[in-house]
């Protein structure tokens, strides 16, 4: 394929995704015009039935009002009820009508009090037997009158005294005050606004109300309505045009409020888009091949004119070419050195070939590495397996120990000794440690990265415990740490899921981050973690998307003091990450910038004769702080509880105390006061010191507040905690 061809290609290449690109941006302008649309109509929709059921109630007010007027009580003064009715029917321009529960009419301020009264019709009688059955106001649809042959709407209440229904009073009155309500809206030009009755008669229509008011809307429009009451629905709904309608249904009248426009009048903005930008793109694509092939033939001139002058016999130098682009004339100096590239060539070959070699020692010292890993952890494991038994007579049991201490001592060196080439070879990770805050840095980045989530349509949720924190590490990296599993959630979670984040205190600080996206598979779940996993092509094939990031959570975490693991229930089924911090605590990072002793290394300073109290409830510890302190030459006298370590001190009178903070029933701090108190009235010395999983600096301020001397958080390394009750001791 020629130059001259690629060129086009590449300006196709170039053009047709900025077109498709704009042509999604027009569908999605479509679907925001059309949901604006929408939401549009529902709120005006919305906002003329509230006003409806606020002109409606008025009209039920009056009309209830005039029920309890005191000229029906008693013996009934029809003459000043005609007026009081008169001057309230006028105001919503109607009149009213007094009738018996039979329907016959008593009094009708549309006549002169004293007139004939008109005949009521079936309808009407059935209306009146209605009301007073239902012993409550009634609104009637729409009805063309059979004298003034004009629509009208009835509003009709009981009149009750004594509790029986005396007489059935309602306002008859034309629609003409909703057909105002509907102007006052200012809808749109050409768009339509109506209520409609429960028979789909029109009670108000704008425009053409006279046209329309009293006569039934179509079929469509009284079926689609009756479905719910509230909607949006497009098609042939009412006389006229297809149209786009929102509708809400009146809480007093039972009547549905639409809102109509038409689909050509609407949809003709967002064909004229669309024409607009196909006749462009067709244009720029015309353009951009036309510049193409004129481009590429000036480039591609002065290359064939070069190609053929390589065709001949070889010389010293090639002939100059004349072209504009300076590329040309480096191809000619760049052929010209081939020669010399061609020894080039040679040498790198060899250093690629010693390379190779180097690479391939590489690996037999990783393989020699995991022999040497696997050969003492085999020889440790069995021995602690056969000690456990119980089976081994003495001078096996120190065989056994001997063959252990040789084994740990050789691990340890082989682990140091990986250590330092993995810090060769990716560079020294220096972290800037500080107590950090951890809901406050975790909420920082869901905020951050919400965005990310909204526009893919992801629900992001988070929870986040107050407590759960400080923890004792690098603020930048614990924000990776955090964006690098939340953003793989989001990243694998498809649209329209949901990725929900989680920070909870649970002796430690723990990050919890699940989604619904597309899970891991079993097969590769075990190996999630591991660096350069995807390296094999067959492995990134099944497996693709799933990589160094999360190695590097695991580092970061590690180096952290904590820890990280995923589970899935496998493909489809999502994915949950959990990473475990220490809170506060001096962790795994603390180690390695901060050097300490060996655990197990013996400490040189001695408690001989020092006589030490032991308050904590977990057993395993008091177990352990005893024995270090007894080793050392330490008296020690062990407490579960702060209740006996209380009722102990004064018989042992030890030198030191050793207190938990965080026990059953009574706390440290209220230990450490009893017990300072005793002291105090015996007359002796007794220093304190608060060994607890508490590392907040509030709570080592509240501990030395109350009598503590020193503060040590766990874990703590054995010399370490010597090294403090000899300080203690001595003063």
């Amino acid at each position: 394929m020629k130059l001259r061809t690629h060129l086009i290609l590449l300006t196709l290449a170039t053009v047709v995704p900025v077109v498709l690109f704009a042509v999604g941006l027009i569908v999605y302008h479509t679907r925001l015009e059309r949901s604006s649309l929408e939401r549009g109509m529902r709120d005006t929709a919305r906002a003329l039935a509230l006003a409806l059921d606020r002109d409606v109630n008025d009209i039920k007010t009056g009309v209830e009002t005039l029920t309890a007027s005191r000229y029906l009580d008693g013996p009934v003064d029809l003459a000043h009820f005609y007026e009081e009715a008169a001057t309230v029917s006028k105001g919503f321009g109607g009149w009213a009508v007094l009738s018996d529960p039979s329907g016959r009419q008593i009094l009708n301020t549309s006549r002169p009090l004293g007139a004939a009264l008109p005949i009521p019709t079936m309808a009407s009688l059935e209306m009146m037997r209605s009301v007073a059955a239902g012993r409550k106001t009634f609104v009637s649809n729409v009805f063309i009158g059979t004298a003034s042959r004009q629509p009208g709407v009835i509003v009709a209440a009981p009149v009750i005294r004594d509790g029986q229904v005396r007489y059935v009073l309602d306002f008859p009155f034309p629609p003409t005050q909703f057909t105002k309500l509907m102007q006052e809206a200012s809808l749109s030009r050409g768009w339509t606004a109506l209520i409609t009755d429960g028979d789909g008669g029109v009670v108000a229509r704008v425009p053409d109300a006279a046209a329309f008011v009293g006569r039934k809307e179509g079929e469509a429009w009284t079926t689609e309505t009756a479905r719910s009451d509230e909607g949006f629905i497009k098609g042939d709904m009412l006389r006229g045009p297809s149209v786009y309608a929102a509708y809400r249904r009146s809480r007093e009248t039972g009547w549905v409020v639409g809102v109509a426009a038409p689909v050509k009048l609407v949809d003709a903005g967002i064909r004229r888009s669309i024409l607009a930008l196909s006749s462009g793109g067709v244009l720029l694509l015309a353009l951009a091949c036309g510049l193409a092939f004129v481009l590429g033939k000036r480039i591609t001139a002065p290359i064939v004119a070069l190609a053929d002058s390589l065709k001949g016999e070889p010389a010293a130098s090639l002939p100059p070419v004349q072209s504009h682009v300076s590329e040309v004339e480096d191809l000619r100096q760049a052929l010209e050195d081939a020669k010399a590239e061609a020894r080039r060539a040679e040498l790198a070959d060899a250093a690629r070939r010693e390379a190779e070699a180097a690479n391939r020692a590489k690996d037999d010292f990783l393989a020699v590495l995991s022999h040497e890993l696997r050969t003492p952890l085999n020889a440790t494991f069995g021995w602690v397996r056969m000690l456990r038994s119980g089976r081994l007579d003495g001078a096996a049991a120190d065989h056994a120990l001997e063959v252990i201490e040789r084994s740990v001592t050789q691990q340890v060196r082989l682990i140091s000794d990986l250590l330092d080439a993995s810090r060769i070879v990716f560079g020294r990770l220096e972290l800037s440690l500080q107590s950090v805050d951890l809901p406050a840095l975790v909420a920082g980045v869901v905020e951050s990265i919400r965005p990310s989530a909204e526009i893919r349509a992801i629900s992001l949720k988070s929870e986040l415990d107050p407590d759960a924190g400080p923890v004792h590490g690098d603020a930048d990296r614990l924000r990776q740490v955090v964006e690098n599993i939340l953003g793989n959630s989001i990243k694998f979670t498809p649209p329209n899921g949901a990725v929900s984040l989680q920070l909870v205190r649970n002796i430690d600080a723990h990050l919890i981050v699940s989604d619904t996206g597309r899970g891991i598979d079993a097969e590769l779940l075990p190996h999630i973690f591991e660096r350069f996993k995807q390296s094999d092509s067959a492995s990134t094939r099944e497996h693709a998307g799933l990589g160094l990031g999360l190695a590097i959570v695991r580092h970061l975490v590690e180096l952290h003091g904590g820890r990280v693991h995923a589970e899935s229930a496998g493909v489809g089924q999502g994915a949950t990450f959990t990473v475990v911090l220490p809170i506060g605590a001096t962790s795994a990072v603390d180690a390695a910038a901060v050097q300490q002793p060996v655990p197990g290394t013996p400490t040189a300073e001695r408690l001989d004769g020092v006589r030490v109290l032991v308050v904590e409830d977990d057993a395993d510890t008091r177990d352990l702080v005893a024995t270090v302190l007894a080793q050392s030459g330490a008296v020690t006298f062990t407490a579960a509880n702060a209740r006996d370590g209380i009722s102990m001190a004064p018989r042992v009178r030890p030198d030191v105390l050793v207190c938990d903070l965080a026990m059953p029933d009574q706390d440290g701090l209220a230990a450490v006061r009893a017990v300072k108190a005793w002291a105090a009235e015996a007359g002796v010395a007794l220093p304190a010191l608060a060994l607890t999983a508490y590392a907040r600096a509030e709570d080592r301020d509240q501990a030395l507040a109350v009598g503590f001397d020193v503060y040590l958080s766990k874990p703590v390394e054995p010399s370490e905690l010597v090294r403090a009750v000899v300080r203690l001791a001595r003063r």
